[in-house]
């Protein structure tokens, strides 16, 4: 939704490496088309791991893997529709999980797409998981030299513009880059 100018509590993230270094490469590219600017980031994160560090109540989750949103533990989380949208209204959660969406959209299909939705707590970095030695949540740094490189072997692997956002625009902006170079 925050592509369209929605507020979510949501962090989406991909199951694909290739898509998550696709996302990360080209944002910076299509920004700063030169070789300037920052190194471009991946987070890599363990859905199974985040889980694991969940409480409900005084004990501990039974969760393994990412919630399924039909799931009980992920009501907590979601809210029906009508009673998200009311004042006094906020998650019970204090830490974030990590969430399966059903794949209704033909972009989360194509983008493998998955969610971190979080709790009261909106800073992923900050709790306490993260900083423990079994922390499986790691940033990859990627040259701002190997940018442009790296987008033309992901468009040789299939991975651009037109598979990752499998619509008109998608496919606008792929030509436009073909006839263009």
């Amino acid at each position: 939704m925050q592509h369209y100018g929605a507020p979510t509590r949501l962090l989406d993230w991909s199951a694909n490496p290739l898509i998550a270094l696709y996302f990360a490469v080209e944002k910076v590219i299509r920004d700063d088309p030169g070789v300037n600017g920052p190194n471009s980031t991946v987070w890599a994160l363990n859905p199974w791991w985040l889980n694991a560090s969940l409480r409900f109540g005084s004990k501990r989750t039974q969760v393994e893997g990412p919630l399924l949103p039909d799931w009980h533990e992920a009501g907590r989380y979601l809210r029906d529709l009508e009673r998200a949208f009311e004042t006094d209204t906020n998650t019970s959660q204090r830490l974030p999980a990590a969430i399966e969406p059903p794949h209704i959209d033909v972009r989360l299909a194509a983008q493998a797409s998955r969610f971190v939705i979080f709790g009261q707590n909106r800073d992923l970095s900050s709790i306490h998981a993260v900083r423990r030695h079994d922390c499986q949540l790691i940033k990859l740094v990627v040259a701002r030299k190997a940018r442009v490189k790296i987008l033309r072997e992901l468009d040789d692997m299939g991975i651009k513009e037109s598979t990752v956002f499998p619509d008109l625009a998608g496919l606008c902006t792929d030509l436009c880059r073909k006839w263009s170079s």
